[in-house]
């Protein structure tokens, strides 16, 4: 089972969640900027990136490999 970044609305912020937490790894002002975080990370570990709208439904589910340094 592949590990999971989750981006949320939670308050009047946005926030990073990776999965089997329940406090954010991150808090944004912008969902924008929320995805652009969590997105890094995720391409980064090669996790899957859930992004929920503002009413809780899921707008968008990513998968990423993780990024090899090529010598």
């Amino acid at each position: 089972m592949s590990r999971m970044i989750v981006t949320v609305k939670r308050g009047k912020k946005w926030a990073n969640i990776l999965d089997g937490n329940y406090r954010s790894s991150s808090t944004h002002l912008t969902q924008q900027d929320a995805i652009e975080v969590a997105k890094h990370r995720a391409q980064q570990k090669g996790y899957e990136h859930v992004i929920y709208r503002k009413d809780g439904t899921i707008r968008e589910i990513n998968k990423y490999l993780p990024l090899t340094i090529q010598k």
